[in-house]
């Protein structure tokens, strides 16, 4: 079996996730995204990054999308 993985077009990767990042920062969900933030340990630097909600069989998962 074979997977085959398309890359995202140009308005994908410039418009749209960019739009989407801006928005999700500012507090408003697109299909189900959020900003997890903690604080490192040593550093005490905040680190943020977009996940979203996933549930599946009813259990809520957290997935990083963009790695």
């Amino acid at each position: 079996m074979s997977t085959h993985v398309q890359k995202p077009g140009w308005f994908t990767v410039n418009v749209l996730n960019r739009t989407v990042s801006w928005m999700t920062r500012r507090g408003i969900s697109i299909w189900g995204s959020r900003v997890l933030a903690v604080r490192g340990r040593k550093s005490g630097e905040w680190r943020r990054t977009p996940v979203n909600l996933l549930t599946l069989d009813g259990k809520q998962y957290l997935v990083a999308p963009r790695g």
